[in-house]
């Protein structure tokens, strides 16, 4: 018996009993060959296909040359492979930062393809993705971030059929210099409270803006106690505080933390009236984004220059200090790591100089191979 192709109706969907024609013309029923091989083998399979023209061909190609041809994957725009990865994202749970970053990735590429005159994801090749890539107005590590979630985005292509390989895994790797991890001196810290504090008692300021700088003045004693990135302390909702624990769970790592605040700190937050009944300074309807971008720029950035900081002074610094506190005073690296919400590797990748055990024994490693002792008196050095 030769190879024969047919419609393998669902009852669900379609009411044809034909072996070609199908009743749902949206979307055919799929088409299966069965019969006897070139080599005298029985074969029953899905052909992988709905297109009637497209599956003769294979048959026929099949019955001259003995093997089957490799089926194509369908051409998937570049708005489909959007959605269906937007729409599994959040299928998966995940964080709506996240979610916002691939969306912004796509919108990229959309106006990227759009200005080549691409629809099609099979389109994008290698020398596109460097094309596309080189117009990325990106600091180095955004740029690797952005070239990971790339590849990610190929990857659930790839795994979908949309493309037979995926060209963002030969794109070469964006190196990133790595920053110096700054924290505040204590002088430069005072000078920040001293200078919210100033704004809060000018007489000169309105009642909105005073109740603006005690927001930042909150703002500022959070982060620096609690050690919480900036997205976290600006959507800080009431209940989080109980007493003067701060517990919540991190919106970057989704891991839970638990800080005990000094007093004056949890005095401060209660030294305003909270933005809504349940959170201290988010509205409720603006973006994170939005969010820290306005605590950063028209809360905190004022205080700094204020303060007469020097360099390019950042609230993430806020974290550093509260990190490096914690490892100069001997905490060790898991605890800092528990209330940081990070895990002990990244904690030490980032701070491992402020470490003192490490500190110590750098110390005890240099004295005794210059011929010292490690409680400092000096003997006799090695020749």
């Amino acid at each position: 018996m030769a190879l024969e192709i047919y419609r393998r109706h669902n009852p669900r969907k379609c009411s044809s009993t034909d072996t070609v024609v199908c009743t749902n013309r949206r979307r055919p029923c799929p088409i299966w060959v069965s019969g006897t091989k070139p080599d005298g083998g029985y074969v029953r399979q899905t052909l992988k296909t709905r297109d009637w023209a497209k599956a003769k061909k294979v048959i026929q190609v099949w019955e001259e040359h003995g093997l089957k041809p490799k089926i194509p994957p369908a051409l998937a725009r570049i708005e489909d492979l959007k959605a269906r990865f937007i729409e599994n994202m959040k299928m998966e749970g995940k964080s709506h930062e996240t979610i916002r970053k691939y969306a912004q990735l796509f919108k990229q590429m959309e106006a990227f393809a759009l200005d080549k005159g691409i629809r099609f994801v099979s389109e994008i090749d290698l020398s596109l993705l460097e094309e596309f890539r080189s117009t990325w107005a990106d600091g180095d590590l955004a740029r690797q971030k952005k070239q990971e979630r790339l590849r990610t985005v190929f990857k659930y292509a790839r795994g979908r059929k949309m493309i037979e390989h995926n060209p963002a895994l030969e794109l070469g790797k964006v190196v990133v210099k790595p920053k110096q991890i700054v924290p505040f001196s204590d002088e430069e810290i005072s000078a920040i409270e001293s200078a919210a504090k100033a704004r809060i008692e000018d007489e000169k300021r309105s009642k909105e803006e005073q109740e603006r700088s005690k927001q930042a003045y909150a703002l500022i004693l959070v982060m620096r106690y609690s050690g919480l990135r900036i997205g976290d302390a600006t959507m800080l909702s009431l209940d989080k505080i109980k007493g003067n624990r701060l517990s919540l769970r991190t919106q970057k790592a989704q891991k839970d933390i638990s800080v005990l605040l000094p007093q004056f700190v949890v005095d401060a937050l209660h030294a305003f009236k909270p933005t809504t009944p349940t959170h201290f300074f988010w509205n409720g309807t603006i973006s994170l984004k939005s969010l820290t971008n306005l605590y950063r720029d028209f809360y905190l950035l004022p205080v700094f220059k204020a303060a007469k900081l020097k360099g390019d002074p950042h609230p993430h610094q806020f974290r550093h200090t509260f990190a490096v506190k914690l490892l100069s005073s001997g905490t060790s690296v898991e605890n800092v790591a528990a209330l940081l919400g990070n895990s002990p590797r990244i904690v030490w990748r980032h701070y491992s100089a402020w470490v003192k055990e490490r500190q110590e024994a750098l110390d005890v490693a240099v004295l005794r191979a210059n011929g010292f002792e490690s409680t400092g008196a000096k003997k006799s050095p090695r020749r």
